[in-house]
């Protein structure tokens, strides 16, 4: 079939009244068909025709308005399909003894591991005297801080957190790089000093660090040195030999500002 004798055999304006009933009013290909009386196959070769472009199958369904009864019998034929032992990822209960109250009670399949108790009574009385004094709880902070003290537990650590760059520190390395100022990011944890990690460190043999504050995390800081921060860090850096310049997130909004400052350092 071409256009020619499509207009011949339906009207001169068959291209017209296809796009006003299928694009405008949104009628159906199968109403469309009835109003023609042709098959719906004949309307489909018709709009490749004309190239009216055919509506998925995702917007044919959102066009349907679906009577209230049609959505209740919908609703009850998905009632309980899978529910219990008709859904496919069903498996029976495994039954255990409480350890306190030696109770059976039942439980899925995979709490079988981590189930010990019947209730919340049960585990409340298995963790009585087990809880830790002041002075343990000091003791394990002390070892935890010693833990942090050796370098091959401090990389393990790094190493499993997968620490990147954010944005705001990716853009203030790419404002060094194109100054060609000599720094490199080390906030991953590839240098540490003193248990802290500097974010960025000084390339050219000099003992030189920017740290990088963001105004929201670090805010506490701001207010309480009067928009500057980060003492204690400077303290143990200069402990080591050096200089350390600390940048705030809201800084890298003036560049001007910010290459004298890096410059004085």
């Amino acid at each position: 079939m071409t256009k020619e004798k499509c207009k011949e055999r339906y009207g001169k304006d068959i291209d017209i009244q296809l796009q006003k009933m299928y694009e405008i009013n949104g009628f159906s290909i199968r109403k469309i068909a009835k109003c023609f009386r042709v098959s719906r196959e004949t309307i489909r070769i018709m709009l490749h025709l004309f190239d009216i472009k055919i509506r998925s199958k995702s917007e044919t369904n959102r066009r349907r308005i679906l009577s209230w009864m049609t959505r209740q019998k919908i609703s009850k034929s998905h009632i309980g399909l899978n529910k219990g032992e008709k859904s496919p990822c069903w498996k029976p209960k495994i039954q255990k003894i409480c350890l306190i109250c030696k109770k059976i009670y039942e439980i899925s399949s995979y709490q079988k591991e981590i189930s010990k108790y019947c209730c919340r009574k049960c585990k409340d009385k298995s963790q009585e005297g087990k809880l830790r004094t002041k002075e343990q709880k000091r003791k394990s902070s002390e070892a935890h801080k010693k833990l942090w003290q050796s370098e091959k537990y401090i990389k393990k650590i790094m190493k499993n957190r997968k620490i990147k760059p954010n944005k705001k520190e990716i853009k203030l390395l790419r404002f060094l790089q194109d100054n060609h100022f000599p720094y490199k990011f080390v906030g991953d944890g590839k240098i540490w000093i003193n248990g802290k990690n500097p974010d960025f460190i000084n390339t050219n043999h000099q003992k030189k660090i920017i740290e990088f504050y963001g105004d929201y995390w670090h805010r506490d800081e701001k207010v309480k040195n009067g928009g500057d921060g980060g003492q204690e860090r400077r303290e143990i850096f200069a402990e080591y030999g050096y200089a350390t310049l600390i940048i705030w997130e809201s800084e890298l909004e003036n560049k001007d500002k910010l290459l004298i400052k890096i410059k004085e350092l």
